[in-house]
């Protein structure tokens, strides 16, 4: 069966390196690599997922009810002097 398929210009190249290195065909390596990617394993999947360490920082310290309010007045505060020099 023939297909198309879209790759990257960078993959394309590390493909075609690759296939060179191992006196393969293009068309050979990427079966091949299709077919490594099909069989895994869910729990080879599984293994490379990432994961985000997460930390208790504890309560606020202030209010927090009103945060949007108090950083776009911060944000004003410094943008209105710079808006003052170029007039």
């Amino acid at each position: 069966m023939r297909t198309t398929v879209r790759v990257d210009d960078d993959a394309m190249a590390e493909l075609k390196r690759r296939a060179q290195a191992e006196n393969s065909s293009l068309t050979r390596l990427v079966k091949q690599l299709l077919r490594l990617g099909r069989e895994a394993s869910p729990q080879t999947r599984r293994k490379r997922r990432f994961r985000q360490t997460t930390y208790a920082v504890g309560r606020p310290r202030m209010d927090l009810t009103k945060a949007t309010a108090l950083a776009a007045a911060l944000e004003h505060e410094e943008i209105l002097p710079k808006l003052a020099l170029h007039q």
